[in-house]
């Protein structure tokens, strides 16, 4: 199972973006042994973090992150008029 919308952040700077998700899955299970029950609870985090380090300045005010179909898109363009250091 992959994360969901909510599971997700997406937070940019002028030359990096950072992207985290984190999820938590809980299962629970009992087992009926005579003359024992057995029950027990599995706890599974699942965290991505993802720092991207971008060549050239982006307008971070104009970043866009889109989360569709479990795939998530993110539109950062450059300032405009600004060229890369050499």
């Amino acid at each position: 199972m992959g994360f969901k919308r909510r599971d997700i952040s997406v937070t940019a700077s002028p030359h990096e973006l950072i992207v985290k998700a984190t999820r938590q899955s809980k299962r629970r299970k009992r087992a009926r042994k005579r003359p024992v029950m057995v029950r027990w609870t599995e706890f599974h985090n699942h965290d991505v973090y993802r720092r991207v380090e971008l060549p050239d300045e982006i307008a971070v005010k104009a970043v866009v992150a889109k989360f569709t179909n479990g795939l998530l898109k993110i539109d950062a363009p450059k300032v405009a008029g600004k060229q890369r250091a050499a």
